[in-house]
């Protein structure tokens, strides 16, 4: 692959104004029923300058190569009506059933690095969920349940394009999605210095239809890829025991989580880079004490405390994704 004339210059500025007007109201059906609705208009506008050459050529879209100011701007409008609408149900006493539904938009653009300046339409999700908030026990126990169902259009992607003998990174209105989750969470006190929590949550995202492109720019297909940072399961457990001593309230904390396998890059990876970009999963044991300084807080007229803390890693490896880099570390 020949080499380009040095030095290149990536020269960019981007502005995005956006202006929205919202609304949401609720009104009651009967005593124990209420209907809630709720509308969103957005206009958006973005402004792309670019002034991309290398030391032979203008390497700007819509510019000669010579013989003219390499300089050239790009803008795109976007323009979004959204929406909320619910019903929530009283059921019995502290019992509260619902249903909803909301649709949610991501504006486009234009590719800063590509020649041409190719530009993405805008992202839209539609969310259906329905669920239950209850209390019992004098309200010791509190129970809640959802589950979801997300439709997403015209998901932007980073997918990597050769263009003229170099590859670069272009965003594209490449993939469908469908999510389907299912979350709890329960919190008791058996008595008053006593909490107890757990949560859970299980997410399985499927691509309907995801095309990514070749180092030779032939389409593939990338639907069998995984989500980006999305674990399938994840859980937590918690317990904080409280004591009043004579400087206020001493807090013991033990919690538990687990997250399971994580992809933070699955669309450009192979076996080989694999274990840089994947998470397996891992759990965390974290043991707080923390003391409240009463009289300081009384003096200072803010919270003030003195904490001790420690965190466990347990059967796994844990590393923190670098996005720069993209690899864990």
């Amino acid at each position: 692959m020949p080499l380009l004339p040095n030095p290149i210059y990536n020269v960019s500025e981007f502005s995005d104004t956006s202006n929205s007007v919202y609304g949401q109201g609720t009104y009651s059906l009967t005593s124990t029923l209420n209907a809630t609705g709720g509308i969103r208009y957005t206009s958006e506008k973005t402004h792309l300058t670019l002034e991309n050459r290398n030391a032979a050529v203008c390497q700007v879209d819509g510019v000669p190569p010579t013989g003219a100011p390499c300089i050239n701007s790009f803008d795109n409008s976007f323009s979004n009506v959204s929406y909320t609408a619910g019903l929530d149900w009283q059921a019995i006493e502290r019992v509260m059933l619902y249903a909803k539904t909301s649709r949610g938009f991501r504006a486009g653009g234009t590719n800063q690095r590509s020649n041409p300046a190719l530009p993405y339409a805008p992202e839209t999700v539609t969310d259906y969920e329905v669920g239950a908030k209850s209390d019992w026990f004098e309200r010791r126990l509190r129970v809640n349940l959802a589950a979801y169902h997300s439709d997403y259009k015209n998901i932007q992607r980073s997918v990597f394009v050769n263009e003229s003998q170099s590859f670069v990174t272009e965003i594209q209105n490449a993939a469908e999605a469908k999510i389907n989750g299912v979350e709890l969470e329960i919190t008791a006190r058996p008595f008053t210095a006593l909490t107890l929590s757990a949560s859970g949550a299980y997410t399985m995202p499927k691509y309907s239809s995801y095309t990514g492109f070749s180092s030779t720019g032939t389409p593939v297909d990338l639907s069998g890829n995984a989500f980006p940072n999305v674990s399938r399961w994840q859980g937590a457990l918690s317990g904080t025991y409280t004591l009043h001593n004579g400087l206020g309230a001493l807090d013991t904390t033990v919690d538990f989580s687990y997250r399971s396998t994580v992809d933070y890059q699955p669309d450009n990876h192979d076996a080989n880079s694999a274990p840089f970009t994947i998470q397996n999963g891992y759990g965390l044991l974290n043991a707080r004490i923390t003391q409240e300084i009463s009289a300081w807080n009384a003096r200072r007229k803010r919270d003030s405390s003195m904490a001790a803390w420690r965190t466990w890693l347990l059967k796994s490896q844990y590393g923190h994704f670098d996005r720069q880099n993209g690899q864990c570390t």
